[in-house]
């Protein structure tokens, strides 16, 4: 079997992956000091333990980055990194990976950049395979209403609504077609310049 680069179909399906995904996420900045890692981790468990008792977890962290977060250019808005980002959008590698592999609508497990120390919440992502048809996290009362003044919210994963699958698989053979074309113009241009150094240098 072909391994690596070289495969592909592993190529094929890297690039549709790329071309198709899409995130809608937030962070929290600190500075990259180990206290600041440690800090992480406490804030961590501290909107866990806020979202367990009732809070929307979009609403606790989107809260907690205006409070904590020294992003300046997100700060303001609830550490909003952008909505529908593509793969490689972003410019600290380490915080567009965590867009698109981080658990939808959990709070990452604190991560190291260039810049610093984050926590990232994935509240929407389309075309990943592992979220099992899951889309966004969305706020719901809690069967369990407690008797007090302010109901209990859950944060649950909602799939696709009909016309959001619909444009998606539009989107997904626009895609697939688009790279599958660029694969073959990029193999046949390459098998001409090969033959045609090989007549030249007979």
């Amino acid at each position: 079997a072909i391994e690596g680069r070289s495969n592909p179909l592993r190529v094929l399906r890297r690039d549709w992956a790329a071309l198709t995904m899409r995130s809608t996420a937030r962070h929290i900045q600190l500075p990259r000091t180990q206290a600041a890692a440690q800090e992480c981790t406490r804030l961590k468990a501290e909107l866990e333990a806020t979202v367990a008792s009732g809070e929307f977890v979009v609403d606790a962290f989107s809260r907690a980055a205006q409070e904590m977060s020294v992003d300046d250019q997100t700060r303001a808005n609830g550490g909003l990194l952008g909505y529908n980002i593509r793969q490689g959008q972003l410019r600290q590698a380490a915080l567009d990976r965590a867009c698109f592999v981080s658990p939808l609508g959990k709070v990452s497990a604190p991560i190291e950049s260039d810049v610093g120390w984050h926590l990232v919440l994935v509240e929407e992502r389309h075309g990943c395979r592992f979220d099992d048809g899951m889309v966004r996290v969305v706020p719901r009362l809690a069967s369990d209403v407690s008797t007090g003044d302010t109901p209990r919210v859950r944060s649950v994963l909602e799939g696709e609504t009909m016309d959001e699958a619909s444009a998606a698989s539009t989107a997904v053979v626009q895609a697939v077609g688009a790279t599958v074309f660029v694969w073959i113009a990029a193999n046949i241009g390459g098998q001409l310049l090969a033959r045609t150094m090989a007549e030249a240098a007979a």
